[in-house]
């Protein structure tokens, strides 16, 4: 009988109230809450304004970036499809996508952990007993037992440790998704400069044609003026020497134009070939924008991906601290089990035959030999490494958009010196070749001139190809493309055939 009180005329049951107790308690979770690190950054970029006698046709803007997808601003066709095939087809990228969903599957089975665990059991038993009468053994008749039911447990989180063990699991999906980020970033940006690597090659490929149709016209005027006795054989040799040099460069140059385009073929995840007959014919190197929106320091912080990671890391670090603390304190358990229990299945199949049992139970670890305690250890030290492996990155973005603005602004000026210098040397070598048919100047001038102007012209070629180059790796280290191109969930990638990714696209 119930015990009662003669305060309360009803009867008072302890389990609800100690149950209701317990449940009090699972507001409180231990371990520090999360907040993000403070970080100073500076109010502007050193080389966000450009020298006022700087001879730039792209000028640098410390407005917020508004050219989310970055590569469009080149006017490009060609480009933008590469990048948009890219970020559909690239498997690296669809690798950092399906890291994406064993993450989601962690933070599923950190959740489960809230709820009770329920198991279905059955058993079977069968056996004889002997005994001794009047001295001599006899054996009894066979019996089974029949075995039925379920059993339950629901560990209650009193201390915040499964709490916290769902927050690191979140916090890890919010790295991973970062990470597929940052890598996505890293492909259109190898997209963009392999893309101007192959438009400059080819574009050099040009350059060396016509230096050798300027050299073989020299060629012709040397012969006829040899064989006329107006000038020696020496002369004839050299610009033969100069022809056959220049011809020697263009199989090198064919050889990295095929080269490029199949590493944009790797990049697209197709076979080396596939773009042989898009990309084979010349054309002009991307043109840069006349201005470039770059924002200020404190922008980076929320847009580079891999800041976004290193924080998100933080964050996971911070909750496997609460984790590691809830160990130090008693784990509470609700257990239960409800059977049937019988020697055939019809005798089961009667209400008599049930059994349940409930109750709460208790573990608490009160000698564990220091585990408890180097665990936490061992979670604060690893907050603080990561902590500074934070700074380090954000130093890291800090740094490569200040270098990369610096690259932009003096390739810019450097382009514009090297303009004047192919017009003189352009200038020099029609007035040499013009001297020297006339019979004024010695042959030496003419190859001088025609060698300062084919060198020239490739520098300049490779100066427009820099800072091409240069603004794609400031768009990188800006952390600019990654928001035009939102990570896929496991059913898109079931419909993605690694071997041939671009066909079973959708």
């Amino acid at each position: 009988m119930k015990p009662h009180s003669p305060f309360f005329p009803f009867a008072l049951d302890a389990r609800p109230l100690a149950l209701a107790g317990l449940l009090a308690l699972a507001g409180c979770a231990v371990g520090p809450d999360f907040a993000p690190p403070k970080v100073q950054t500076p109010p502007a970029w050193v080389d966000a304004n450009q020298p006022a006698n700087a001879a730039s046709e792209s000028r640098l803007a410390p407005s917020p970036i508004t050219a989310v997808e970055w590569w469009t601003t080149f006017g490009d066709e060609n480009l933008s499809k590469l990048v948009r095939d890219a970020a559909a087809q690239n498997l690296t990228v669809l690798e950092a996508e399906a890291r994406i969903s064993v993450s989601r599957a962690a933070i599923t089975a950190a959740d489960a952990g809230f709820f009770p665990s329920v198991t279905g059991t059955g058993a079977f038993s069968d056996g004889t007993t002997n005994k001794i009468v009047n001295g001599e053994p006899q054996q009894s008749a066979s019996h089974g037992s029949l075995r039925s039911g379920l059993s339950g447990v629901w560990n209650l989180d009193i201390f915040g440790g499964t709490r916290r063990a769902a927050e690191a699991a979140n916090a890890s999906l919010e790295e991973t998704v970062e990470n597929r980020r940052d890598t996505l970033i890293t492909v259109l940006a190898e997209i963009g400069a392999d893309y101007i690597a192959l438009r400059s090659e080819q574009q050099l490929l040009n350059i060396a044609h016509q230096s050798l149709a300027d050299e073989q016209h020299t060629l012709k005027i040397t012969q006829d003026r040899w064989q006329a006795g107006l000038a020696s054989k020496l002369d004839y040799e050299n610009a033969k020497s100069a022809a056959d040099s220049t011809s020697a460069q263009i199989p090198s140059l064919e050889a990295s134009i095929r080269t490029q385009i199949y590493a944009l073929g790797l990049l697209l995840g197709r076979d080396p070939d596939a773009l042989l007959g898009e990309l084979g014919t010349a054309a002009p190197l991307p043109k840069t924008p006349s201005e470039i929106p770059i924002g200020l320091p404190a922008d980076l912080l929320r847009r580079r991906p891999d800041i976004r990671a290193a924080e998100a890391q933080l964050h996971a670090d911070t909750a496997n601290i609460g984790v590691a603390k809830s160990q130090y304190f008693p784990q509470f358990t609700l257990n239960g089990s409800f059977n049937f229990t019988g020697v055939s299945v019809g005798q089961m199949a009667q209400w008599a035959a049930r059994s349940w049992s409930w109750g709460p139970s208790i573990n608490w670890p009160i000698f564990a030999g220091g585990k408890i305690y180097a665990q936490v250890e061992q979670a604060r030290a690893t907050l603080q490494a990561d902590l500074f492996a934070y700074h380090n990155t954000v130093l890291t973005a800090l740094n490569q958009v200040e270098t990369t603005l610096m690259d932009f602004n003096k390739e810019q000026e450097r382009r514009a010196a090297l303009r004047n210098v192919v017009d003189d040397n352009q200038q020099s070598y029609n007035l040499s070749l013009q001297l020297y048919t006339q019979g004024s100047v010695e042959f030496i001038n003419v190859l001088s001139a025609e060698l300062s102007l084919a060198s020239s012209q490739n520098q300049l070629e490779q100066s427009d190809a820099n800072i091409a180059t240069d603004l794609v790796a400031l768009f990188k280290a800006l952390g600019g493309g990654w928001s035009a191109f939102p990570e896929r969930d496991a059913v898109q990638l079931d419909n993605v055939d690694p071997s041939h990714p671009s066909p079973a696209m959708k």
